[in-house]
């Protein structure tokens, strides 16, 4: 009976730890959306005279992007 015990209060343990967990990820996922909505609202000052604007539309997502991957985790 000791061993099924122990056995329950390890698998609590880690329903517990995989709840909190998920709770943080849900987490980082809603502040990767909301840092990438402003993706979509680029400033036009971002394309410059003479330049093909889609390129600069993916350097400047890239760009983003790269800011994201290079941050600290909070």
């Amino acid at each position: 009976v000791g061993d099924s015990y122990r056995d329950l209060i390890s698998s609590a343990d880690a329903i517990k730890d995989i709840a909190e967990q998920c709770h943080v990820v849900a987490e980082k996922l809603s502040t990767l959306m909301e840092t990438s909505e402003g993706v979509s609202e680029m400033p036009s000052s971002a394309t410059g005279p003479g330049q093909d604007e889609e390129v600069e539309k993916v350097y400047w997502v890239a760009s983003k992007v790269k800011y994201m991957v290079d941050s600290q985790e909070a």
